[in-house]
Formats: structure tokens, sequence, C-alpha cells
């Protein structure tokens, strides 16, 4: 199946307001000439699907924090369960 506008289209989530759906279009036909669009966004903040040359990590036998290559494939945001 060959990739196209129209059948981009079809993908679209139906909930995303008109302008929101242009946007998207208007993106998706930029890609991936451009591709910024939440790589400077949040520079500080692990965010799911980010990959990371600086992950911080404890190695569990010393406790010694560590930086290390990563992706981070969930967020849990409620820490106190």
């Amino acid at each position: 199946m060959e990739i196209t506008s129209d059948s981009l289209k079809e993908q679209i989530p139906y909930y995303l307001t008109q302008g929101q759906k242009e946007g998207l279009l208007r993106a998706l036909k930029e890609f991936p000439a451009r591709i910024n669009y939440y790589i400077y966004a949040y520079p500080d903040v692990l965010l799911q699907g980010d990959g990371w040359t600086k992950l911080q990590a404890r190695r569990f036998e010393t406790g010694e924090g560590v930086s290390i290559l990563g992706i981070i494939l969930s967020i849990r945001n409620d820490l106190s369960n």
C-alpha cells in the first residue's frame, strides 16, 4: 500500500479539530525533512519514546549513579503506589 495524503487522512483521529487535522497533515507531508516537532520543546524532561545518551540509572549492587544510553518505554507518574 502506498502512503499518500488521502490514505493518511483516513488514519487521523476523529477527535481532533479541523485545525489540528490540517496541522498534522502538514507536519506529515514535511516528514522526514523536518522532524523537530517535540525534540526541543522539553529538553530536561523524560518523555515516553525518548532516546537519551545520559539517562540516569543506579547500579543495584553498589547504589552508584551512572549515565547510560537508553530509551524511555514507559513513565509512571504516581510513585506513591
